[in-house]
């Protein structure tokens, strides 16, 4: 599939550009695994990696970015204060 194909929806104003919506889609099961109290002993460097990212601090600028929090503090808020996992009973696969 070509690219212009791909970046069709993207291009016409209504969504986000590529990077972004791959940004958002990589972010997304990082901030569920570190919402989850079965996670709260992962280093934060493994949920990154399990995202996508290579480096745990290009990892931490996009989270702050994308959700106005560290990835610290959104776990801290999450894991210490008895709060229900994002997702019951499902594991996010490590890649």
């Amino acid at each position: 599939m070509s690219r212009s194909v791909t970046c069709t929806p993207c291009s016409n104003g209504s969504g986000p550009r590529p990077a972004a919506y791959l940004r958002e889609q990589r972010l997304l099961p990082a901030q569920v695994m570190l919402s989850d109290p079965r996670h709260a002993r992962l280093p934060t460097s493994d949920i990154a990696a399990a995202a996508g990212f290579l480096d745990r601090r290009t990892f931490e600028r996009a989270f702050r970015r994308q959700y106005g929090m560290t990835p610290g503090n959104l776990r801290s808020e999450h894991c210490h204060s008895g709060s229900a996992p994002a997702i019951p009973n499902e594991e996010m696969p490590l890649r």
